[in-house]
C-alpha cells in the first residue's frame, strides 16, 4: 500500500530544567510523523528518542523521515533499521 508520509520536528523547553544523571535536561525534542493511506485515512505518530538511555539520536530520526518524505511504501517503512526503534514505532 502506497502512503503519503510528513514529519514535523519539535523542540520545546521546560518550564523548568530537570536534572539528570546524564547532566541537565532543558528541552525535549522529537519528530511527529503523518501518513495518510490511497483512500484518505490518516494517523499520527510521534518519535521522541531519548540517546542518553541507549535509544536513537533525533537527527538519525529525520535523516530517515527525510528519505521516507513524500510518498512511501509498506516495503520501504518495514525497511527502516531496528536501530530506529522510536522512528519503528512512530510509523507502526
Amino acid at each position: 500500500m502506497k502512503y503519503a508520509f510528513r514529519f514535523r520536528h519539535y523542540r520545546l523547553p521546560f518550564r523548568a530544567p530537570v536534572r539528570t544523571a546524564h547532566g541537565l535536561w532543558t528541552d525535549r525534542q522529537g519528530i511527529v510523523v503523518r501518513l495518510e493511506n490511497e483512500a484518505g485515512h490518516a494517523g499520527y505518530g510521534e518519535c521522541a528518542p531519548l540517546p542518553e538511555f541507549g535509544t536513537e539520536t533525533v537527527d538519525e530520526d529525520l535523516a530517515a523521515c527525510r528519505e521516507l518524505d513524500g510518498i512511501t511504501d509498506d516495503e520501504r517503512l518495514a525497511a527502516l533499521p531496528d536501530a530506529l526503534g522510536c522512528l519503528r514505532h512512530a510509523v507502526a
